[in-house]
């Protein structure tokens, strides 16, 4: 699958249109085709590590998260296996989620 990717800190002319690994997603978790996605000032702090204390949390020398963009919006492609969970979605379910920085750029 293809995604914007950043490997160093800097300015928007860092990121980086690459081929990756389609993820498969785990137990209680769903892989979501993202049709659309924004990138918001949050995103900006991440990509230029500013303040520089954001170094601390996301990676001092390089980014550990590559991809930007937490609110995203799709359909469900995959479903890992459930264990317990209250809202479980359908395949081809269209859905729309604001993840959080764990989850950012690994599981969509």
């Amino acid at each position: 699958m293809k995604a914007i990717v950043y490997l160093q800190y800097g300015s928007p002319d860092v990121l980086q249109l690459k081929d990756i690994e389609k993820p498969v997603p785990a137990p209680d978790e769903v892989l979501i085709k993202v049709y659309a996605a924004s990138v918001n000032a949050g995103d900006l702090h991440l990509l230029r590590a500013e303040p520089f204390l954001v170094r601390l949390s996301s990676g001092f020398l390089k980014p550990k998260n590559t991809i930007l963009g937490a609110d995203i919006a799709g359909r469900v492609e995959a479903m890992g296996k459930p264990r317990q969970c209250p809202w479980r979605p359908s395949l081809l379910c269209r859905v729309s989620a604001t993840m959080d920085r764990s989850s950012q750029g690994k599981k969509f």
